[in-house]
């Protein structure tokens, strides 16, 4: 916490530093992961500019989890939790587009892990995308792919919110975004094939476990 109140208060130049230094000793001292997401939130909070890609998805890494070490029940719950902090990350009127980033990217992994008596497939739906008019090109592509995933997992309930929007993208300027809708309406017209592309990440290797890119930056 000490490190985060320097983090806040220190110029550009030295928050990417910083930010890189406080993400590998959060890793590193880590007893419980839980605490390890709130810290790169954290960070995302106080230097949202600092905080690069591969930052967040080192978070991703341990929230996925790893062949060694987790019990499929710990990374449940650690999915939980994860997908919970990015929803209330995103119930913020304007959070920085790299926090939308990793939020979509958490939402659309791991929303099923979320209590649906406390939140709706709507509902989440509908705080993310809240979001898509105002963020970079980046945020919105991570965003579609989100939003298709929400959608292999809850067909019934999001079925016309989701189809709806990549409709409205398929005549998009952005190219990317008017390329990428079309290609994620065309995979929706089929589940069974919508819900083998877009199934869940599965754990990642002893041997990514071990070699933190991060370390490599120092």
């Amino acid at each position: 916490d000490e490190l985060i109140e320097v983090l806040r208060n220190s110029d550009a130049l030295l928050q990417e530093e910083l930010v890189l230094k406080i993400a590998i000793l959060a890793e590193q001292n880590a007893q419980d992961f839980q605490w390890y997401i709130d810290q790169v939130f954290k960070m995302l909070e106080s230097a949202p500019d600092a905080v690069s890609a591969d930052v967040w998805y080192r978070l991703v890494q341990y929230v996925v989890g790893f062949n060694e070490g987790t019990s499929e029940t710990e990374r449940d719950t650690l999915q939980a939790y994860a997908a919970q902090k990015a929803l209330t990350a995103i119930s913020q009127p304007h959070p920085h587009d790299t926090l939308v980033q990793l939020s979509a990217y958490l939402i659309g992994e791991f929303a099923c892990r979320l209590r649906t008596e406390t939140v709706s497939p709507q509902g989440i739906l509908q705080q993310l995308h809240e979001h898509f008019p105002r963020v970079k090109s980046q945020s919105k592509a991570l965003m579609l792919v989100a939003y298709a995933k929400l959608l292999s997992q809850e067909p019934e309930a999001l079925r016309y919110q989701v189809l709806s929007i990549f409709e409205d993208l398929k005549d998009s300027q952005d190219i990317e975004l008017q390329q990428r809708a079309t290609e994620l309406y065309a995979l929706a017209a089929d589940e069974a094939q919508m819900e083998d592309v877009l199934q869940s990440m599965p754990p990642f290797s002893e041997t990514v476990q071990a070699n933190n890119p991060l370390i490599r930056r120092l």
